[in-house]
């Protein structure tokens, strides 16, 4: 199955009002944050087939300079330049050139975030259905607003979405259904382009609708069939001790696949050295077992003491 990444420098250099990404006068990355990346590209170019970067020319040159580009079987920079004319607010939508992209590849493709890396090979057999998202979540109302909390002036909601319905986690996304792949990012693109709130909470938030809320709910609007890649349901509000994930599901053949989505533990990355060595230590073993070719390369860059 061809593999897809997305990556827009723009929210590095503007900082969102979301999430872990502050404003920088160039661009750069965390370098426990690359090498995630480009483990998550070499996992999925050894178990599941071909794999395509998207990004603008900012990320292109920082991976000449640092020689990654040979970690994608292509790298392209020519959507971008589409894309960019559309002048989308970086910092209230982070995440639309992903969302955007899915209208411009042809079915059948997975789509996975730069932070998650699938390290198992995907079943063929979850792959005969239309769409195919990482995992369902229960609502956490802070980060998803009900119609009448939010700033989109202009946005038609249709009437016969269900705001009752979970969640999809988009950080793994599988289409093989072109119609409907389309409308879906041709409305999120529409949300995404009027959502201009100066909201502190919202601007911070209202992201999400279009990047996971709309999905579900345009796929369970139209009865398109939908899986996930994992069997259970993320609790974003838990008591202290208890498990984030409960079991949701026993689909047959999900449990072969294992992925690791960094996601909310960037945080604690970018302020806990320790954390930092923990995490790029266990990478560096996985380099060093599994391709040991690129081992000096990553030493050299992350002036690792091995």
């Amino acid at each position: 199955m061809l593999g897809v990444h997305a990556f827009w420098s723009k929210p590095t250099l503007s900082g969102t009002n979301g999430h872990h990404i502050h404003k920088n006068d160039e661009f750069t990355m965390y370098d426990w944050e690359i090498l995630h990346f480009i483990l998550g590209a070499l996992e999925y170019r050894s178990k599941n087939g071909p794999i395509i970067l998207f990004t603008d020319k900012i990320f292109y040159n920082y991976l000449v300079k640092n020689d990654f580009l040979k970690f994608w079987d292509y790298v392209d920079v020519e959507k971008y330049e589409k894309f960019r004319k559309l002048k989308i607010v970086p910092e209230n939508n982070w995440t639309s050139f992903k969302t955007w992209l899915i209208s411009e590849i042809p079915c059948p493709f997975l789509m996975f975030d730069h932070d998650n890396m699938i390290y198992t090979k995907i079943p063929d057999e979850l792959f005969d259905i239309d769409v195919r998202f990482a995992h369902l979540e229960y609502i956490n109302p802070y980060y998803y607003p009900e119609k009448h909390e939010m700033d989109v002036e202009g946005f038609e909601f249709d009437p016969l979405w269900d705001w009752n319905t979970h969640i999809s986690n988009s950080c793994m996304l599988f289409f093989n259904n072109d119609e409907f792949k389309n409308r879906y990012s041709k409305k999120d693109i529409e949300f995404e382009l009027k959502n201009n709130t100066t909201d502190p909470r919202l601007s911070s938030v209202q992201y999400l609708f279009a990047d996971q809320r709309l999905l579900i709910m345009m796929l369970e609007r139209d009865k398109i069939p939908y899986g996930q890649f994992s069997n259970k349901i993320w609790k974003p509000i838990v008591e202290p001790g208890e498990e984030r994930f409960e079991q949701y599901k026993n689909e047959p053949y999900v449990d072969q696949v294992k992925f690791d989505h960094t996601w909310g533990h960037k945080h604690t990355l970018i302020d806990k050295e320790e954390a930092r060595v923990v995490y790029k230590k266990r990478h560096m073993e996985l380099i060093k077992q599994s391709y040991p070719q690129y081992y000096d390369q990553f030493v050299s860059f992350l002036k690792y003491d091995s």
